[in-house]
């Protein structure tokens, strides 16, 4: 693995203005993703002001002129472009409007068996999403996953954004976790996380790092546009399964430790590594148009099956791979 990571030695001020980008784009303004529950006004001053979310039962009427039909009609917690900034555990059913943001110094705990489901706000129009700048904790089990997806019956690919972590270098865990119709399961900017019991389906991407570090066992990721996606960053993966991606594992400039991975049934390439250091150990790629493409980087190859790829089992360009 490699001994440091390019964000730990980035200036305050250059995080900082990829941070405000990157809240910018995909919210549409901090104004809305910081205003308060309940329809308060936009205005709301202070980015990390405590907006008193409604903790309460809410009832949700079905839209007549939607074509597709809405699943909640009870939540035990609502929210609707709000930021916490203190530490909340959420059990049951939770729906959020729009964008809901983790204040840095808060910590989001999440208990087993709880349903998340996101739906667009009539306030900011914006792709409804999670972004955690403080702590994530989600605690499912493998009787009891956590469930993230939109509040349709039928999820399809974008109906929601997905979980944003950005800037959290805390311990960030999320265990046991189905993800359903997300732009990007896990998008993680600057920050560090494990997760165990993952399962990803129907998303654009699975799992998108930039400059950070996962440590991940047991993921299923499905019918995605990408599987997993790295950019200078860190990426351990043990025991995980992609299938039926368009792209399986893509990654640049980065460290990829893969131990007992299956990687199948890629329409492009199983694995795309450009100016990486890899590390496969006991890993299958099956069925894929090519099962591995190396461009440049150095490594080791350990154990590991190139089956019944289209193209070619193991492509290399320029790189030292023992």
């Amino acid at each position: 693995m490699m001994s440091s990571i390019k964000f730990k030695h980035l200036s305050r001020a250059f995080r900082t203005n990829i941070i405000c980008a990157v809240l910018l784009f995909l919210t549409g303004g901090l104004t809305h993703i910081f205003a308060a529950v309940e329809g308060a006004p936009p205005s709301t001053p202070g980015p990390f002001k405590n907006s008193t979310p409604s903790v309460r039962k809410n009832f949700v009427k079905p839209s007549s002129t939607e074509e597709r039909r809405e699943v909640v009609t009870q939540v035990d917690f609502s929210y609707e472009n709000a930021t916490l900034a203190e530490d909340v555990t959420w059990s049951g059913t939770v729906l959020v409007r729009g964008s809901l943001v983790i204040a840095p110094q808060a910590t989001l705990r999440i208990e087993p068996g709880t349903v998340v489901r996101f739906m667009k706000s009539s306030i900011s129009h914006q792709t409804p999403r999670l972004v955690v700048m403080g702590r994530l904790q989600c605690n499912g089990t493998a009787e009891k996953p956590v469930l993230f997806a939109p509040n349709f019956a039928e999820a399809a690919r974008g109906d929601w954004g997905g979980i944003l972590l950005l800037s959290s270098e805390k311990r960030n865990q999320c265990d046991n976790i189905r993800f359903e119709g997300a732009e990007t399961a896990i998008e993680a900017h600057f920050s560090t996380f494990s997760a165990k019991g993952l399962t990803v389906s129907r998303a654009g991407t699975g799992l998108l790092l930039r400059d950070s570090i996962a440590a991940l066992t047991t993921v299923a990721v499905s019918d995605c546009e990408t599987g997993l996606e790295a950019h200078d960053s860190e990426l351990d993966l043990r025991e995980g399964t992609l299938a039926n991606n368009r792209k399986g594992v893509v990654a640049y400039r980065s460290s990829l430790a893969l131990t007992l991975v299956n990687i199948s049934g890629s329409n492009q390439q199983g694995i795309m590594a450009d100016e990486c250091r890899v590390k496969f150990n006991a890993c299958a790629l099956v069925s894929n148009g090519i099962g591995a493409l190396l461009k440049g980087g150095e490594g080791q190859i350990l154990l590991s099956r190139f089956e019944k790829n289209d193209v070619a089992g193991l492509h290399l360009s320029g790189a030292r791979i023992k």
